[in-house]
């Protein structure tokens, strides 16, 4: 075959250069992936239904109109470089960044290119531990680790709600934490390991007023 160069080209937004997505997550049947080491604070979401089609258009040569099934991509405009440590799937996205958590969300029902809005919510500083989720709400670490909070949507204030769960246990968590998982059955339970080998862990159901710290040896 003969070489036939091209001035159509695109550089793409993950490499070996300028990095891979570090946090991923799904939201309204898309693929959202975020933070690389050129980009730290954009996110990139998937076509809709199409998980491996990132493309900003359709297929048709020469389309010029932005459809909202289109994949789409923004940048969390603030005024620090916080990188996006992790996305909760909620009422809206919420990525949670290290200096703040942001609300993404559109006017109508679902995520669309052109139907858009990132803002900045709670200024927690959160650590680069991938958030639990429980009955659409997200539970985090903060950056020192040693504070855990949680972020979901609350229907009385008709707003996102940011709690710190060990207001009243801040010795639970004397060596730092370096995971979070959630267990719902048989018992819904919060476990967060930490560096010294013991285990910290909360009796969570929300619905029932069930809210309490324990350890584990």
């Amino acid at each position: 075959y003969a070489n036939v160069s091209t001035e159509k080209w695109r550089l793409g937004a993950w490499s070996d250069t300028d990095g891979w997505p570090e946090t991923v997550g799904f939201f309204d049947s898309r693929l959202i992936a975020a933070n690389t080491a050129k980009h730290p604070q954009t996110l990139w979401g998937s076509q809709s239904n199409d998980l491996q089609n990132m493309r900003p258009d359709s297929w048709v040569s020469g389309a010029k109109t932005v459809e909202d099934d289109d994949a789409l991509s923004f940048t969390l405009s603030s005024r620090r470089i916080d990188p996006v440590v992790w996305l909760s799937d909620q009422r809206s996205l919420v990525a949670g960044t290290a200096g703040a958590q942001w609300i993404i969300s559109s006017a109508g029902e679902v995520l669309t290119p052109s139907d858009l809005s990132a803002k900045p919510h709670s200024a927690t500083p959160a650590a680069d531990i991938q958030a639990a989720q429980s009955n659409q709400v997200a539970l985090f670490l903060d950056r020192s680790k040693r504070e855990v909070y949680e972020i979901g949507f609350s229907f009385d204030d008709q707003a996102y709600v940011t709690t710190l769960l060990t207001i009243l246990a801040d010795h639970i968590l004397r060596s730092p934490a370096n995971q979070l998982e959630y267990q719902r059955l048989p018992h819904s339970i919060l476990w967060v390991p930490r560096d010294d080998g013991r285990c910290a862990t909360r009796s969570y159901n929300r619905q029932q007023d069930i809210l309490g710290w324990s350890q584990q040896i």
